[in-house]
């Protein structure tokens, strides 16, 4: 007679995000021109973070107002990624209410450990033709997760029955809230920029509905840096009451 084991709860997939923000605690401009006042070694900061995540995940809005690129830079890093045997690259996934994805995006494009558009399963919005060809070619994968916009937890959830264990997440500041406000978020990496740039209507790293005073996440701070006139520093999040 065997006796079978009871089965384990999946494995909560850690989440980090990472943020640079001027000294006002703006991520952009009220204009929306794509940030741009991080420094040289803020960006090795942030190639260093995608090198030990299994996956990336920003929102559409980014990839639309900014295309940056999401791959790990540093050959040594992608080396040590295959040592470990994990993909050079990391799984890159795309967060969009509505599907509207350019298809020259580098994220399209460029080496990654694979491309997942994440859409609500009610209403399924529709694609363009051209993402719809890199679906049937195979190099990008649709997954739904919600209703009216995607549920960031059951895409955590999604992820992990694929193997991640840690994603990173890089913005932009509705895709920060979402995690936060679910209680998702682990840890935050805040680079402040020595500028200013003001703006009632200038993007903060957290947007969303907001919380309460009652309800806010405590932080604790686990690592400062200063490097020149930038501050780096790491924070442990913690949980709603």
């Amino acid at each position: 007679m065997t006796c079978s084991r009871p089965s384990r709860a999946p494995r909560r997939v850690r989440v980090v995000a990472c943020v640079a923000v001027t000294a006002d605690g703006k991520i952009d401009s009220a204009a929306r021109e794509g940030g741009g006042f991080a420094s040289r070694l803020d960006r090795d900061r942030l190639d260093a973070l995608r090198a030990e995540a299994d996956a990336l995940v920003v929102g559409a809005r980014t990839v639309r107002t900014e295309d940056p690129p999401f791959r790990v830079r540093d050959p040594a890093r992608r080396h040590r990624r295959r040592e470990r045997g994990r993909p050079e690259q990391p799984l890159v996934v795309v967060i969009s209410r509505s599907g509207e994805i350019p298809p020259q995006a580098r994220f399209l494009h460029e080496p990654c450990g694979g491309r997942l558009l994440a859409l609500p399963e009610n209403p399924a919005p529709a694609v363009s033709g051209g993402l719809e060809a890199l679906v049937r070619g195979g190099e990008l994968e649709l997954v739904r997760a919600g209703h009216g916009e995607v549920d960031v937890e059951v895409l955590l959830a999604q992820l992990g029955t694929r193997g991640v264990r840690s994603v990173l997440v890089e913005g932009g500041g509705e895709m920060l809230a979402a995690f936060v406000e679910r209680d998702l978020l682990d840890e935050l990496c805040v680079t402040i920029c020595p500028v200013l740039l003001g703006g009632r209507d200038a993007p903060t790293a957290v947007e969303g509905r907001g919380l309460s005073i009652a309800g806010r996440r405590r932080l604790e701070l686990l690592e400062v840096e200063r490097a020149a006139d930038e501050l780096f520093l790491r924070y442990r999040v913690g949980r709603g009451t």
